[in-house]
């Protein structure tokens, strides 16, 4: 309503002043409650009360902030005459500031080229959508008729962006780490077993990457279970399955060119990739591998099984700066854990309750992480690798020695400048 004059004003006043009062508990998050809402008498009195709940606004978004950076502001999708698009949104809400400075437009193609060189935490959420949208394109293609291919790869950018959404800003096991996974299996499989995979089984390969830990919570499944959390899944692979399902079964993509019969077989192929990224499967997975007598032809499941654990670990091949930044990032999601166990005001039987509570322990934890000295940071690091990380390396001799020395070369060269640095 227009308002031509002050007296208007006073009768048709839409001013309420929301008095707030925000209170810690024991620096945990702050609450807004509504105490209030008295009227206005004049214009002179509106206008003033207008002002004052504006600046209470600004500093209740001010101190709200850190529970604020995990809401993520989607995109609405709807479908008209065949065609998927999207309502303008924030495809940025979901990414961490990244931590190496980088300017100018990033070309996909280029990024994907880098191979073990490929450093995800240098791009924004939206160049990383754009190289996950080049990387399955292709496998994609091949396996449906690509007649409608701008239409395709529409609505193969919105799957992605969906997956993207799906992740939350934990310090580790985010979409970063995701599409770290996914150009890591991208780069084994063209340089190294090309013609040795089926179209869509690359395709399916990528996929689960991308989702293998959509929905992270950043805590581990036995803390969670100790809240009342997740009960209803044994461990939090179990419930990555369950959200990848979940979008598989929803997605416009699938919906419109796989037929049940190619569903069914990804929803099949993705729950047994995703469950082998588990560290307790490294025992059957060499059992497996190690009871194989082919070398070449095309790669088996087991095959996939060893290549969905190394592209899990794809950090520690990366370039230095970025294995050790990855590093950091690790502990301090392990060590935000360790804080909310030691504070029971941050534990909750509520899900989101505990997300907020774990982003508040997470800044804590970062803080204490950039304290630490390369020797307390190296020393874990040294011994994962040595304990975990090269047992599975030597698995690779079993499909292809080329693969075998490339990767052991760029992890011995990691393991010398961590012995370097604290030795």
């Amino acid at each position: 309503m227009r308002v031509k004059s002050s007296k208007a004003f006073k009768q048709n006043s839409p001013f309420r002043l929301f008095k707030t009062k925000q209170y810690f508990r024991k620096n945990r998050f702050s609450v807004i409650f509504v105490l209030g809402i008295p009227k206005m008498s004049n214009l002179k009195r509106a206008t003033a009360l207008k002002k004052s709940a504006s600046r209470i606004w600004k500093n209740s978004v001010r101190v709200l902030a850190p529970s604020l950076q995990a809401v993520a502001v989607r995109p609405v999708s709807f479908r008209k005459k065949g065609v998927v698009r999207k309502q303008p949104g924030n495809v940025n809400s979901m990414a961490e500031e990244s931590i190496f400075s980088h300017t100018g437009a990033v070309d996909p193609e280029e990024q994907i080229r880098k191979g073990y060189d490929f450093s995800a935490l240098s791009l924004s959420a939206e160049e990383l959508v754009k190289i996950c949208v080049e990387m399955l394109w292709k496998p994609l293609s091949d396996v449906i008729a690509n007649d409608e291919t701008e239409h395709q790869r529409l609505l193969l950018k919105n799957l992605i962006e969906d997956v993207m959404y799906k992740y939350t800003a934990t310090s580790y096991h985010n979409f970063t780490h995701a599409v770290d996974v996914t150009q890591m299996m991208y780069t084994v499989l063209t340089q190294y077993f090309n013609g040795r995979v089926l179209p869509h089984e690359f395709f399916f390969l990528l996929f689960s990457c991308l989702c293998h830990d959509m929905d992270h919570p950043g805590l581990t499944i036995d803390f969670l279970h100790r809240n009342g959390l997740l009960l209803e899944f044994e461990t939090l692979e179990d419930y990555h399955i369950e959200e990848t399902k979940t979008i598989i079964r929803s997605h416009p993509l699938f919906r419109t060119y796989f037929d049940e019969e190619l569903t069914n077989e990804l929803i099949s192929f993705s729950a047994k990739a995703i469950n082998a990224t588990k560290m307790s499967t490294y025992q059957t997975i060499e059992e497996e591998i190690a009871s194989l007598n082919e070398h070449d032809g095309f790669l088996s499941v087991e095959h996939y099984y060893l290549l969905m654990k190394i592209s899990d670990l794809a950090n520690v091949v990366r370039p230095f700066k970025d294995a050790k930044a990855w590093t950091k990032k690790l502990t301090t999601e392990f060590r935000s854990e360790g804080i909310m166990k030691d504070e029971s005001s941050l534990s909750s039987e509520n899900l989101m309750v505990m997300r907020e509570s774990r982003m508040f322990a997470q800044k804590k934890a970062g803080r204490e992480v950039k304290a630490l000295g390369i020797a307390q940071l190296g020393q874990g690091t040294v011994q994962f690798v040595n304990d975990i990380v090269k047992p599975l390396a030597d698995l690779i001799k079993v499909i292809d020695q080329t693969f075998f020395i490339d990767y052991t070369q760029r992890l011995e060269n990691n393991l010398s400048q961590w012995m370097d640095q604290f030795l």
